[in-house]
């Protein structure tokens, strides 16, 4: 699995991507923004959705946030990021908890144990044991 780092100053913040090890690093942009958090902001989410070889990992993250909004219907998908401890979401509850069960084992022919289930935490999580088996 990739690793995306950010490397934040006030002027300009660095971008690098890992390798599938997660052993090395390689830069993949710098933007220059003068302190001025929502061009950084804005800048970073077009360098998010490229669809690169970079992007492509990043891009699968955020389909899968959607897809994970969908499914337990949040109405707000930008409020939600890969670090978002889905527990505490609002429109979290044991018919969420089935409904992703379902989105997992559909979308991705994962079949995950309760017990593996309750050591996931964020959406980030959700991800990774959806794309490491």
């Amino acid at each position: 699995m990739k690793i995306l780092g950010l490397d934040y100053g006030e002027v300009r913040t660095g971008i690098a991507i890992s390798d599938e090890l997660g052993m090395m690093a390689h830069g993949l942009a710098t933007i220059e923004h003068g302190n001025n958090e929502k061009m950084l902001l804005e800048k970073l989410k077009e360098i998010v959705t490229e669809p690169d070889e970079f992007g492509d990992m990043i891009s699968y993250t955020k389909e899968f946030i959607e897809k994970f909004a969908e499914t337990i219907e949040v109405e707000n998908v930008e409020s939600l990021t890969p670090d978002t401890p889905f527990r505490d979401l609002e429109e979290w509850s044991s018919l969420a908890y089935l409904s992703v069960i379902v989105m997992m084992d559909e979308q991705f022919d994962i079949q995950i144990e309760q017990t593996e289930f309750k050591n996931l935490e964020t959406i980030q999580d959700l991800y990774i044991a959806c794309t490491k088996k």
